[in-house]
């Protein structure tokens, strides 16, 4: 009886080890653009890295050269820590701090994606710490990369809240 308790002990701390493995690795590595997303495009290193990324071949290019899907994961993923979602799944978080955000307006107006107007009115409020349109701007982005899970369906107050604290007094 011992034995067998050891052993199921010993394969929950291997599978426990396992899942926490892979998951660390998934943020350090390839990073789909959203797994409800049927996309092809993958990048090198963390979300943060990949805005850094944009943001520098924007600025440092006569003509910047994207991918839409590229810009709306961008946007998805900086909307994603504000908002609540259906079946609470979100995948993919940038945090809208004031830096990340006038990167990613820089982007947008380089860019002149579709509503890149609507992206940026909504994110320049939100550089003041006014998180206005928060579900519209999620779910722009989030439709254009066709998700199929995590339409936004509410604002995150908790995290709105704790991000003004921090950022926008």
């Amino acid at each position: 009886m011992g034995k067998k308790i050891i052993i199921g002990v010993m394969s929950l701390i291997l599978v426990g080890a396992l899942f926490v493995g892979v998951n660390v690795l998934k943020d350090d590595k390839k990073v789909k653009l959203d797994e409800n997303v049927s996309s092809s495009l993958e990048y090198s290193g963390s979300i943060q890295e990949i805005l850094n990324k944009t943001y520098d071949r924007a600025k440092s290019s006569e003509k910047f050269e994207y991918k839409d899907e590229e810009i709306y994961s961008l946007v998805h993923w900086i909307s994603n820590p504000v908002i609540k979602s259906k079946k609470n799944k979100r995948v993919g978080f940038l945090e809208p701090n004031p830096e990340n955000v006038d990167k990613m307006i820089y982007i947008l107006d380089k860019s002149q994606l579709g509503p890149h107007k609507f992206f940026i009115k909504s994110l320049n409020e939100w550089k003041k710490g006014n998180f206005v349109e928060v579900e519209e701007v999620h779910n722009t982005a989030w439709k254009m990369l066709d998700g199929n899970v995590g339409r936004a369906i509410d604002r995150d107050e908790y995290e709105i809240n704790r991000l003004k604290e921090k950022y926008y007094k």
